[in-house]
């Protein structure tokens, strides 16, 4: 018997709740990068009033400057000192899935990394269609010829990630009959599921970005100075070289 992938309409609000928790766990790893990337900027900027405040001998713009990195290290030491209270365990269901695709990867170890693609079918009363995702995991050898392509997997997923999905490789012996006996149809590929947000690549640019975009903007507030004191420093050193050849040519005339 195939898996279609619709729903009753009764079980509606409970895939409406799942999409809001998405939504939730989208906007949290959001904002934490956002501030990760306000405090490179404000790094860079406390970093480049230390270098300004020695070239202009300001104490307040040096004291500034080092302030700031102060209390990002005391926050740190601070942070790492303290015990994280006992985080939740993440809600995870049980379901079949089909084995669209699977290529395993060169490996020295008995585990080999293994990329699949796979249509998870959830349970009807967990509330969500039939959708694509592609799993990388890594599968023992012994047990790499148990799938294979339009095969059955029992998996586990995350309502609120959907897009986190574990096949179970010992799942218990109900689901293995269920799995034996159980026939999936094909997700659609516009149903392929993948993680949101930028890259981790990419957030690494836009932090270094923001840090010297921080470094700059501190020294472009300081720029004439910076220049003035270049130009005088420069005046300085050749006006003892005119004083002595004027006074050479002085002594030669008398």
């Amino acid at each position: 018997m195939g898996t279609t992938g619709h729903r009753p309409a009764a079980q509606v609000p409970a895939e409406d709740n799942e999409r809001v928790g998405q939504g939730r766990s989208a906007i949290k790893g959001i904002l934490s990068r956002l501030r990760l990337t306000f405090t490179s900027g404000l790094t860079g900027a406390a970093v480049a009033a230390l270098v300004v405040g020695v070239i202009l001998e300001r104490v307040p713009v040096f004291l500034s400057g080092g302030g700031v990195l102060l209390l990002f290290v005391l926050i740190g030491f601070v942070a790492g000192r303290l015990s994280p209270g006992p985080a939740e365990p993440p809600v995870t269901r049980t379901a079949l899935a089909r084995i669209e695709d699977l290529r395993a990867t060169s490996g020295e170890s008995a585990d080999v990394p293994v990329e699949f693609r796979l249509t998870v079918a959830p349970e009807p009363e967990d509330g969500r269609s039939a959708y694509r995702v592609n799993v990388d995991q890594s599968v023992n050898l012994v047990d790499i010829p148990a799938y294979r392509p339009r095969g059955i997997a029992v998996v586990e997923y995350r309502p609120d990630e959907p897009w986190d999905v574990r096949i179970v490789t010992r799942p218990t012996p109900e689901w293995s009959r269920r799995a034996e006996a159980a026939e999936i149809d094909s997700a659609p590929e516009f149903t392929l599921i993948e993680k949101p947000g930028l890259r981790e690549g990419s957030w690494c640019v836009l932090v270094l970005v923001t840090f010297l975009a921080g470094a700059a903007l501190v020294m472009l507030l300081f720029r004439g100075e910076l220049f003035t004191s270049g130009g005088e420093a420069g005046s300085s050193s050749k006006q003892p070289s005119v004083t002595t050849s004027a006074s050479a040519s002085v002594s030669r005339t008398s």
